[in-house]
Formats: C-alpha cells, structure tokens, sequence
C-alpha cells in the first residue's frame, strides 16, 4: 500500500508541476505566476497537513490510504483556492492584463 499511495503522491506533485507548465505555455505570466503560487500553496498545505488536519488517533484508527486521502483532499482543496482568490485579486486590481485576459462579455 505504501508503494501505491508513494506513487500517487509523486503523480500528484508531477500534474501540478504539468498544470504550471501548460499556464506558462498557453498564457505566459498571466496565469504562469498564479500556477506558481498555487503548487507552493499545495507544497505548504502538504506538509502541515499531517499535523493540521490529522489527529493522533487517526493514525491508530484510519488506514494509510484514508490518512493519504485526507492529505490529498487538503492540499488540492488549499492549492486550488490559493489559485481562485488570486486569479480574483488580479482580476480586480487588473495586474498582467488580466482582464483583458478573461474578457468575459455577453453578446445577445
């Protein structure tokens, strides 16, 4: 089991990784630098998720595939937040012509 959850954990950080790649590729620094901050929110969150979000008991009482899904779900769910309130932030103060970026318009 620990070769499986070592695997999807490396997998994890690897599409990530990949996710940062593809911003930079299709939009540059608009979404390049909001990538980048998003993975080091997932990096932080992975780490102190084993403390924040784990008790003791859960590491006598749950299975090491429950204990790796909670780091999972925390990680993503910081890092993909990370991603939503600054993609928000540059939107409103407008930085990397982030508007013109999204330019979301009605047409009747």
């Amino acid at each position: 089991m620990r070769f499986i959850v070592s695997t999807l954990t490396v997998l994890n950080f690897l599409a990530w990784i990949l996710l940062d790649i593809i911003c930079w590729i299709l939009t540059g620094t608009t979404l390049g630098l909001i990538g980048i901050v998003g993975f080091i929110g997932f990096c932080i969150a992975w780490k102190i998720s084993s403390e924040a979000t784990l008790a003791v008991k859960d590491y006598f009482t749950k299975t090491i595939w429950q204990q790796f899904q909670t780091k999972l779900k925390w990680a993503n769910g910081i890092g993909f937040i990370v991603i939503f309130v600054l993609i928000c932030l540059f939107y409103a103060l407008d930085w990397f012509g982030m508007k013109e970026f999204i330019d979301v318009t009605l047409k009747d």
